[in-house]
């Protein structure tokens, strides 16, 4: 008998060293890009980055996660559509709750850590260069 334990363990070494490992590469240099892009928008808008905002700014938590969600709905959608077919292909049962947290971990962990990242840094560049003039 496998344990629920076990049975976790198998699938993740099952997806890793299955087929559609090039989208563990993929999928989140495409986020990062993507979360870069919008980072930067953040910063030229003087937008602090959505993490802060969800955590720190209880006023605005609605409007930062909206924004997130509107910014990286497409990808994780694709994400966890990937991770299905490739459970159904793989294992022939669907699972939606690992869909999702594949789907999470290889898009929206990465998009969140980047557009926040590059808002900081160009942010800071931003102070750096008005107090020089």
């Amino acid at each position: 008998m496998v344990t629920k334990r076990g049975a976790t363990i198998d699938y993740l070494i099952e997806l890793i060293s299955g087929p559609g490992t090039f989208r563990f590469l993929i999928q989140p240099v495409l986020a990062i890009i993507l979360g870069v892009r919008d980072g930067r928008n953040d910063a030229k808008a003087s937008t602090p980055p959505i993490l802060y905002m969800l955590l720190l700014a209880s006023g605005k938590r609605r409007e930062a996660l909206k924004g997130g969600l509107h910014a990286i709905a497409l990808p994780l959608i694709l994400a966890v559509a990937l991770d299905s077919i490739l459970q159904i292909y793989i294992f022939g049962v669907w699972r939606l709750q690992w869909a999702l947290i594949v789907g999470v971990c290889l898009v929206g962990i990465p998009y969140i850590l980047a557009r926040g990242i590059t808002n900081r840094i160009i942010s800071a560049r931003h102070r750096k260069e008005a107090t020089s003039q």
